[in-house]
């Protein structure tokens, strides 16, 4: 798990969430699924920007993975905070999280995410969602 102010070479999400259990189960999968894309975990929006902030923009990560629930800047401050910053509102951004609230689904996608995620419980499915991760580096 990469947890630095400098950026990995290559292709990585940037993940925010303040749980070490879901920390350890996302890059084990990604690293299973999918060895030449790095994680960067953060441990919460504020670090998140700050991470974003200290990097140049030729190494920003090609999708950003949110938590909702998280301490001093929960996931939709932070997604806020990344859709109003020009240099960060073009970086594809998923919520993956255990709300299941339509609220939290509905005002997500209405402030620029590109997908709602309740986390997983199993590999089968974290595999199926992994393409969704996938395909936002595409499409970023």
């Amino acid at each position: 798990m990469i947890k630095t102010n400098e950026a990995p070479a290559g292709v990585y999400f940037l993940y925010a969430d303040d749980d070490p259990d879901d920390q350890e189960f996302f890059q084990s999968m990604v690293n299973e699924l999918d060895p030449s894309i790095s994680v960067v975990v953060v441990n919460n929006g504020l670090e998140l920007l700050q991470y974003l902030n200290n990097i140049s923009k030729g190494n920003l990560p090609c999708c950003i993975v949110l938590d909702i629930n998280m301490p001093i800047w929960d996931g939709i401050r932070t997604l806020k905070a990344l859709k109003v910053e020009e240099r960060y509102m073009n970086i594809p951004v998923i919520m993956f999280t255990t709300s299941r609230s339509l609220r939290d689904n509905e005002l997500s996608l209405k402030l620029g995410a590109q997908g709602f995620v309740t986390k997983p419980v199993n590999h089968k499915d974290f595999n199926e969602l992994y393409h969704r991760f996938a395909e936002a580096c595409r499409e970023g």
